[in-house]
Order: C-alpha cells, then structure tokens, then sequence
C-alpha cells in the first residue's frame, strides 16, 4: 500500500507505523527546507578544505555559524570529501563491466544498512563522491527489519546482472545480531549464481 507524506506522517505520530530506518520526524525540515543553507556549508567547508585547513576543525567551524544540528552535520560529515579523496576515489572506481567475472568483497553492514533505508524509504543522499549514504547511525546496535532480506534479494539479482564469479560479504562481528545476519544471507544463498561467502 502506498502513503502519502501526510498520511505517512499521521500513521507515524499516532504510534501506528514506526519511523524508517535512518530517518527522524525532523528530516524535511533539515534537509529539504534548509536545503539551501547545507549547500552554503558544504561550499564553505570546500573552500577551507582547499586552503589547507583541517577536515575537522573546517567543518566544526562552518556548522557552529550556520548553527546546524547533529544531523545535519553527520550527512555533511559523510558526505563531503577533499578535492585529493575525490581524485582517489574516482582512479579506484570500477564499472560495472570490469567486475564481470571478477571476485567482489562487500561490507555487508554498510551495504544492507543502505539498501534497508532505500527500501524502507529512509533518508538517504547522494555524497560528493557520487556514493550513496544513509543517516541511520546505528553504532553497534544493528536488528533485522521487514526490509532485509529484500536488500539481500537486491545484492544477489546486481551480483548475477553483473556476473561476478563470486562474492564475500563481510560482517563485523562486534556489531549486535551479525550471526543473525548471516544465518539470513545464507537462507538466500540460493538467489545467487555464483558462490556466496
């Protein structure tokens, strides 16, 4: 069944449908409303990033004057990189026609926390690298949702469209409810064409 934002936002208060992962009621304020003053942030970061300044100390400094709030700089934080990252990021980056046939190793947590908060229809955004990133911030406190093994789903059907000769997905073992995890991805092996670790 599809919602609207505002019916949507009635089910949420009203306690009878739960936040999806990685949002907060005050999301639209903060990245669709004040949309305008995060790309004045992110081009005054950029500017002292360019002069030498620390990445820290450059994005302290310009959130503290735009008075952002801890949500708005954890997407600025994650979604703003050097000019010298973005150089490196971009020689490492593969097409999709190079990983036919090659062995592809991913960061399980990372990619399915992502591909829930997609599916789940989460904030998310678009870094200055070109990666998408989520705001779910889930520090070690990781459970299994509705949206799981769809994002499994996901991974296996690019991984075949692909043909990639074998994938390892690499959980962290500190994180709660990784052997949960994994006892579900091997429930999907069998979406795989190729071997699946």
């Amino acid at each position: 069944m599809r919602y609207t934002n505002l019916s949507l936002q009635i089910l949420i208060k009203s306690g009878l449908m739960k936040l999806p992962r990685g949002t907060d009621n005050s999301d639209t304020l903060l990245f669709v409303d004040e949309r305008h003053k995060l790309i004045n942030v992110m081009e005054d970061v950029l500017f002292l990033l360019r002069r030498g300044y620390p990445s820290d100390s450059s994005l302290h400094f310009t959130t503290s004057h735009y008075q952002c709030v801890s949500r708005q700089i954890l997407m600025l934080k994650r979604g703003i990189c050097t000019d010298e990252s973005l150089d490196i990021k971009r020689k490492k980056q593969l097409t999709f026609a190079e990983l036919k046939g090659k062995q592809l190793y991913i960061d399980g947590f990372n990619l399915i926390i992502t591909l829930e908060v997609l599916l789940s229809g989460g904030t998310f955004f678009k870094g200055r690298d070109g990666c998408i990133r989520d705001l779910a911030g889930l520090r070690g406190n990781y459970h299994i949702i509705e949206e799981t093994g769809l994002a499994i789903e996901q991974i296996a059907a690019i991984c075949n469209k692909l043909e990639v000769s074998a994938i390892t997905i690499y959980l962290d073992s500190p994180v709660s409810n990784s052997g949960k995890l994994k006892s579900l991805i091997l429930e999907y092996q069998n979406h795989f064409d190729m071997p699946a670790y």
